[in-house]
């Protein structure tokens, strides 16, 4: 059985820990302040000119469905506004940190990004239909949420893919099979790589916390949305392995108890119904970003 104390000592000695392309990790920065103007975005975008590009081919997708079309990076930040080209950036960006291959029967990278893709989009959703005001920060967080579970599947594979195996046979919880067999688990590992790759302290709260929300202090509420939006993908098929009583766990977290002065108006079942529309322009959004 592999003790707390061995993880620990092992993701300390990591000398080839994957990085954050200075795109990426110079926009996180930017993501961090109140007020990232244009002019930032615009003078970043040249430590990586292909990528303007691909920007635009995702701006111009049936994703955003624009009427017009966007020709410049600059029309893009004015249409789309600052923070989504900022994370179409960074989803971009997150798709050439970790390498292809060393996947097991379990887990896939292609299903990891489909879930953390889709999570982020039902983000967004959420709160629009919560009445939430949010500017692009929790689709940010859905997309990092469990981003843990990549470096439990990079340097400790073999491990991790036998707890992927117990939750997917008994149903239960990954984050309890893995509390139980590792002695921690992906949200707190995902947690010590925000650390490592200095993002913003609200978003690594909604990675650490997305299980626990109560003890969320920074954005309770922002965590309370990654929160519900994981468990609605989970719910709707999009996850990892099989977890058992997962639609029952929704109004019954402390997610739920967060935000009910805005859900209390919220019909349950026709959004999760709704859901099934939103999934599907999720989905080719992550075609987008990979191709």
């Amino acid at each position: 059985m592999t003790e707390r104390y061995d993880i620990e000592k092992k993701l300390d000695s990591i000398e080839n820990l994957p990085t954050l392309p200075v795109l990426a990790a110079r926009l996180l920065e930017l993501l961090g302040k109140t007020d990232v103007s244009m002019n930032e975005i615009s003078k970043l975008m040249t430590v990586d000119p292909s990528i303007t590009a691909k920007v635009l081919k995702i701006a111009n997708s049936a994703y955003y469905g624009l009427r017009k079309k966007i020709d410049t990076l600059r029309m893009a930040l004015v249409v789309l506004g600052v923070n989504e080209v900022s994370n179409i950036i960074l989803g971009i960006s997150l798709f050439k940190v970790f390498p292809e291959g060393n996947e097991g029967a379990v887990f896939t990278q292609e299903r990891f990004w489909e879930h953390s893709v889709v999570t982020g989009h039902i983000c967004r959703y959420l709160a629009k239909k919560l009445g939430i005001r949010m500017h692009g920060e929790e689709f940010t967080c859905g997309l990092l949420h469990d981003i843990g579970k990549m470096i439990l599947d990079q340097f400790f594979h073999d491990e991790f893919n036998r707890v992927l195996e117990k939750a997917n046979d008994s149903g239960e919880a990954l984050i309890e099979v893995e509390q139980s067999v590792l002695k921690t688990n992906h949200c707190e590992i995902g947690a010590w790589l925000a650390k490592k790759w200095k993002i913003p302290e609200y978003i690594s709260e909604s990675i650490h916390y997305h299980h626990k929300v109560e003890k969320a202090v920074i954005n309770p509420k922002l965590t309370a949305i990654v929160c519900l939006s994981n468990l609605f993908a989970k719910v709707n098929g999009v996850n990892l392995v099989h977890e058992a009583d997962v639609g029952f766990k929704i109004k019954y977290s402390s997610a739920w108890k967060i935000l009910s002065p805005h859900i209390k108006n919220l019909d349950l079942e026709e959004f999760n119904k709704s859901l099934q529309q939103e999934i599907v322009i999720a989905k080719d959004l992550l075609e987008k970003l990979r191709s």
